[in-house]
């Protein structure tokens, strides 16, 4: 028996290994639709505050008539400022992860709507030549150049791509309040063409 084991020990080194089966690769995960993050009105209205707040302790917006609305403005130390935001964002009823979050939007749509002044995508274009029998090419190029601009138009206006970044409904919900967030984004990074970019 033991020289038996030994021939057939012998026998298996002789043969190559046979490779073990290949593991199967590893279950993708499924993109979900949207982001899991929902803005809310409350959300926004406690965003809003929370922004005014901050514009005020700035001096870039008056206090409020119930405030005295008639006091000096005087530079916050850092720490005032870090108190008053945090105060702030506690009585809006939003975490450091909302106020991140809504100002990632706040920032995309802002971007957008200057970019789109810049471009001034709404001045009148050029009307399309006549049809020419004896040239069938005239126009062609200008026919493409006007197709193009106005899917341009149309996605910077719509906001197509930050629908798909940010989730339709949190946009709409973010347009209903536009005005005021844009204006009030505008004073925080002195740029004041912001509030006449509503579409």
């Amino acid at each position: 028996m033991a020289l038996l084991g030994l021939a057939l020990s012998a026998g298996c080194k002789g043969k190559p290994a046979v490779p073990a089966e290949a593991a199967p690769p590893p279950v993708q995960a499924q993109p979900t639709e949207g982001p899991s993050w929902a803005l809310t009105p409350p959300m926004l209205d406690g965003y809003l505050r929370y922004q005014r707040t901050l514009l005020t302790q700035a001096g870039k917006l008056p206090p409020p008539v119930w405030d005295g609305g008639l006091k000096n403005f005087e530079e916050p130390t850092v720490e005032q400022k870090a108190d008053l935001e945090e105060r702030t964002r506690l009585e809006a009823g939003l975490s450091p992860d909302d106020v991140l979050k809504i100002e990632a939007i706040v920032s995309a749509v802002a971007s957008r709507r200057l970019t789109y002044r810049m471009m001034k995508l709404d001045e009148q274009l050029p009307e399309l030549p006549a049809p020419d029998p004896e040239d069938p090419t005239k126009g062609v190029e200008l026919a493409k150049a006007l197709e193009s601009h106005g899917k341009l138009r149309k996605a910077m206006v719509d906001l197509l791509e930050e629908r798909q970044t940010f989730g339709t409904r949190n946009i709409d919900l973010l347009l209903e309040r536009e005005d005021e967030l844009l204006k009030n984004w505008g004073l925080m990074l002195e740029v004041p063409e912001l509030s006449k970019t509503r579409r």
